[in-house]
């Protein structure tokens, strides 16, 4: 299993700051690889964004047979997200913008030096940053992302309107996160993550998760989740 990590925090502290260009350890990608991309939520320092993706990756190792697994290796990607840093979820969200660029900008270039596409995971906020990617219309998007999978997305549950790319919709409604803080952050609205979509969106599946997630946090280690993200 190939492991590369892409940060465009400016450190590893709980910084807000975005760095100047992205930081990648772990590279070159492999020719023509398939990669899992792991993007964090809200409130995640440093630290505890690298302890949940270790935690991912070796629940995908204990679970999955990499030699038969379409994946090749995981991208771990860091964003400034951190409430520890007095950042709050509002601004935090705005931020998700800026840091789908930087996304963009190396799975673009990744794409471009060995034709390695991706799986695109993101959990809570996190689904702020993959949306421009899955919404795009460009079609070098398409090629360079095969599926994204959506996890506890906190995001409205009418906010996605149209999708270019696979992607899957895990959601709990046992999740108190969503179903009473994100809504009283956003004058009742439901969140995808919670309910799933309002209405069918096509190149959408929704996967009730309610059986198996009891909380906000554990999907980390659900193996029906790691099920998902392992095809």
């Amino acid at each position: 299993m190939h492991l590369v990590r892409v940060s465009c925090r400016e450190d590893r502290t709980d910084s807000t700051d975005f760095a100047e260009e992205l930081i990648i350890e772990g590279g070159p990608l492999l020719s023509k690889g398939n990669y899992i991309v792991l993007i964090h939520g809200y409130n995640n320092t440093y630290r505890e964004a690298q302890d949940f993706y270790e935690n991912i990756r070796n629940r995908y190792s204990e679970w999955v047979d990499w030699e038969k697994s379409p994946h090749d290796g995981i991208v771990e990607f860091y964003w400034p997200s951190s409430w520890a840093a007095s950042i709050g979820f509002i601004p935090a969200r705005r931020r998700a913008g800026r840091a789908a660029r930087f996304l963009r900008e190396f799975i673009q270039r990744s794409y471009l030096a060995s034709g390695a596409t991706f799986t695109l995971v993101s959990h809570s906020l996190g689904a702020e940053v993959v949306l421009p990617l899955i919404t795009s219309d460009d079609p070098v998007d398409r090629m360079m992302i095969r599926n994204a999978v959506l996890a506890a997305p906190a995001i409205a549950n009418n906010r996605i309107k149209k999708l270019f790319v696979q992607t899957k919709v895990l959601f709990s409604r046992r999740d108190e996160v969503l179903g009473r803080v994100y809504r009283a952050l956003h004058w009742f609205r439901a969140a995808l993550g919670f309910t799933g979509p309002d209405k069918p969106v096509v190149r959408m599946t929704a996967i009730d998760m309610s059986d198996s997630i009891f909380g906000h946090s554990d999907y980390q280690n659900s193996r029906k989740f790691i099920e998902e993200i392992s095809q």
